[in-house]
C-alpha cells in the first residue's frame, strides 16, 4: 500500500521537479523531432539525411561503453553525500571519470586515426569537406566524446539531488544542439557544418554544467587527485551489472527487428517494428516517474530511511503499472486502427500481434519500475546477466518460430515469456531484500 503523506516531505517535492523536468525534455526532443525531418530531408536531400540519421547512431553506441560505471557513479555518489563523506563522492567521481575517459577517448582517437589512415590510403589531402561521410563521421566522434563527458556531470548532479536542475539543463544542451544543426542545414550548410556545430554548442553547454555544479559542489572538479584503482575496482562488479542491462535493451530492441528481417523477411520486420513503437509508447511515459524517483530512492536507501525507499518503490511500480494497464484497455478497442492509419494500410499485421507485444510491454514496465529499486542500492549484478542471457534468447525467437502460422505474433509471445522470466527474478530479489530489511529493523 502506498502511504502517499510520506511522500509529502523534500524528497516528494523533488521527485515532483524531476517529473516535470523529464516531460520538458520529451517535449524539448519532440519538438526536435517535428522540425527536423522536414528541414533536414528537404535541405539535405533523402539520401544525405538518411546518411545523416546513419551517422548519429555512432554516439549511441559509444556510450555504451561508459553506461555501467556512469549509472553506477550517480547512485554511489548520493550514497556518500546522503552519509556526508565528501572526500568519497571526490574519489567516486574523479576514479569514474577518468576511467571513461581513457575508454570512450580511446576509442575516439582510433575512430579519428583511421580517418586519416583512410584518406592517406586513398591520396587524399585530409581536410574538412574532403570526403562528407567520413569527415562528418570524424567529428560526430568528437561530439560523441562531449556527450559522455556532458553525462558523467550530470551523474553529478543526480548524486547530490539536483536532479531536475542537471535534467533540465542537460536537455537544454540538446535542444540547443538541435536548433543549431537545423539552423545550419537551413542556410545551406553541410552535413559536416551541421556536425561541427552541434559539437560547439556540446562544448559551451558541457562547460556550463560543470561550472554551475563545482560552485555549489567545489569538490566535483575533473580531476585526478583523488582518481583511484580501488575505488575502480569496488564499482566494477555493479557497473558491469548495469551494462549488461543496457546492453540487453539495445539487443532486445534493434536484435530482434534484424534477426525478423532476416528470417522472415523486411516485411515481418517493418510490421513487428511499427506495431512495437506504438505499444511502446506508455513506457516513455512510466519512465518519467521512474528516472526521476530512482536518485531519492538511491538517498532514501543509504540514509537508511528504508520506509521512504519502500514508499517509492510503490509509488514507481504502481504508476507504471496504472500507465500500463489504462493503455492495454486502448490498444485493444483501438489498436488495430490506429496501426492502419499509422501506415496507410501498407502493412499487413498478424491478428493476435497487438494483444501478444502488449503482455511484453507490460511485463517489461513492471521490470523497468522495479530494475529502478535494485539499482538504486548498487545491486543491477544481481540480475544483469539474467536479463543479458534472456535477450540473446530474443534475438534467436525469430528463427526458431519461422514455420509457426503466426511467425510474428509468436515471436511477441516468446518475448512476454522472457519478460515473465525476468519479472519473476525481480521479484524474488526484492523480496528477499525487504525480509532482511524487515529482519534488521526487529532485531
Amino acid at each position: 500500500m502506498i502511504r502517499w503523506s510520506g511522500l509529502l516531505t523534500q524528497s516528494g517535492r523533488r521527485v515532483v521537479l524531476g517529473i516535470g523536468a523529464n516531460a520538458i525534455g520529451k517535449v524539448w526532443v519532440a519538438i526536435i523531432q517535428l522540425v527536423s525531418i522536414p528541414v533536414l530531408a528537404g535541405a539535405w536531400g533523402a539520401e544525405r539525411f538518411g546518411l545523416w540519421l546513419m551517422i548519429m547512431t555512432v554516439p549511441t553506441y559509444i556510450a555504451l561503453t561508459s553506461t555501467g560505471f556512469n549509472a553506477v557513479a550517480g547512485v554511489d555518489i548520493a550514497r556518500s553525500h546522503v552519509q556526508g563523506r565528501i572526500e568519497d563522492c571526490k574519489r567516486t567521481y574523479q576514479s569514474v571519470w577518468i576511467l571513461i575517459s581513457a575508454i570512450t577517448g580511446t576509442v575516439v582517437l582510433l575512430g579519428l586515426l583511421s580517418r586519416l589512415l583512410l584518406a592517406a590510403a586513398g591520396g587524399e589531402q585530409w581536410g574538412l569537406g574532403a570526403s562528407e561521410a567520413a569527415d562528418t563521421a570524424a567529428v560526430i566522434l568528437v561530439y560523441a566524446f562531449l556527450v559522455i563527458q556532458s553525462s558523467m556531470v550530470l551523474a553529478v548532479y543526480r548524486g547530490v539531488s539536483r536532479y531536475a536542475e542537471g535534467t533540465l539543463l542537460f536537455d537544454l544542451i540538446g535542444l540547443a544542439e538541435g536548433l543549431a544543426a537545423i539552423v545550419v542545414a537551413a542556410l545551406g550548410g553541410s552535413l559536416v557544418k551541421a556536425a561541427v556545430a552541434m559539437t560547439l554548442v556540446r562544448l559551451s553547454g558541457m562547460l556550463v554544467l560543470h561550472v554551475l555544479i563545482v560552485r555549489r559542489e567545489p569538490w566535483a572538479h575533473a580531476r585526478l587527485s583523488a582518481a583511484s584503482r580501488t575505488e575502480i575496482r569496488r564499482l566494477l562488479q555493479p557497473s558491469l551489472g548495469a551494462l549488461s542491462i543496457a546492453a540487453a535493451n539495445a539487443l532486445a530492441l534493434q536484435g530482434v527487428v534484424v534477426t525478423l528481417g532476416v528470417a522472415l523477411g523486411p516485411a515481418a520486420a517493418a510490421a513487428f517494428a511499427s506495431a512495437r513503437t506504438v505499444v511502446r509508447l506508455p513506457l516513455q511515459l512510466s519512465d518519467l516517474v521512474g528516472r526521476a524517483v530512482q536518485p531519492e530512492m538511491a538517498r532514501a536507501w543509504f540514509a537508511q530511511d528504508h520506509r521512504t525507499f519502500w514508499h517509492l518503490t510503490h509509488l514507481n511500480v504502481g504508476f507504471a503499472v496504472l500507465a500500463l494497464t489504462i493503455y492495454a484497455l486502448f490498444l485493444s478497442a483501438f489498436g488495430p486502427i490506429v496501426l492502419k492509419r499509422l501506415s496507410g494500410g501498407s502493412i499487413s499485421y498478424e491478428q493476435g500481434l497487438i494483444t501478444a507485444l502488449a503482455i511484453a510491454v507490460a511485463f517489461q514496465g513492471a521490470n523497468v519500475a522495479l530494475g529502478h529499486a535494485i539499482s538504486a542500492q548498487l545491486r543491477q549484478h544481481t540480475y544483469g546477466h539474467i536479463y543479458l542471457a534472456a535477450a540473446c534468447l530474443a534475438v534467436l525467437l525469430p528463427f526458431a518460430m519461422a514455420h509457426n502460422s503466426e511467425p510474428i505474433t509468436a515471436v511477441a509471445f516468446g518475448l512476454a515469456a522472457l519478460e515473465a522470466l525476468i519479472l519473476a527474478t525481480l521479484l524474488v530479489n526484492l523480496r528477499q531484500t525487504r525480509q532482511s530489511d524487515n529482519k534488521s529493523q526487529t532485531a
